[in-house]
């Protein structure tokens, strides 16, 4: 659905986002499930779901304008009973949070970074006892993505745990070196069994895509 005002959707538009992470998912060929944590409009959630080999995805997105899009998006490209949106943000703890809306950029709105002036909406938090629910401990493997704009440690810790993290073969998640110790997610995923590190973009402000 289109959302020309919007700068985060252009970036999709034009794949700006690179291809590491599509690239991933189009490969798969056993059964997976794709976690789609800080969804926005749906962009992963839309590949993943193009993947025959996908059972099931689970996409949070806490944003009540962006959340619409979600569901449009989902709606328009046949999702169906694949796809299962939460309004909400996964995190450590249930509760409520603020979270800061850049207005024009909707990929930029954070729990974590506030920026001066932006307008803030309450969401919903949701702990890793209610993603126990959603993913159960048996079943095929698991792909993350998290986007979530400085939030992703504290996603990180909820992901391990839950009784699924045991499954979860690939996560894909943000870094900016100004919000993130890089170092020590790295290592605490390490100590979790993941050995391969694939970053995608440079500088101090790229992504990673961790596989076991």
């Amino acid at each position: 659905m289109a959302n020309w005002d919007d700068r985060t959707f252009k970036l999709c538009a034009v794949g700006r986002y690179g291809r590491v992470l599509s690239d991933f998912i189009e490969s798969i060929e056993e059964p997976f499930e794709f976690l789609d944590i800080g969804a926005n409009q749906g962009l992963y959630t839309l590949i993943a779901g193009r993947n025959p080999a996908c059972r099931a995805i689970t996409a949070f997105e806490p944003v009540s304008r962006t959340h619409n899009f979600l569901l449009a998006n989902g709606a328009l490209n046949g999702l169906g009973g694949k796809g299962t949106p939460v309004k909400a943000a996964g995190s450590e703890v249930r509760g409520a949070a603020n979270i800061t809306l850049p207005g024009d950029h909707s990929g930029a709105a954070s729990i974590s970074q506030c920026t001066e002036g932006s307008e803030t909406e309450a969401i919903a938090l949701m702990a890793h006892t209610a993603l126990a629910r959603l993913l159960s401990a048996i079943g095929p493997k698991i792909v993350v993505k998290i986007d979530t704009e400085g939030h992703d440690p504290a996603v990180l810790r909820a992901l391990e745990k839950s009784a699924a993290f045991s499954r979860i073969e690939a996560i894909f998640y943000e870094v900016d070196e100004a919000w993130i110790d890089a170092g020590a997610v790295r290592a605490s995923l390490q100590n979790a069994g993941f050995t391969s590190f694939e970053r995608a973009g440079s500088g101090r402000h790229y992504d990673v895509l961790a596989r076991r």
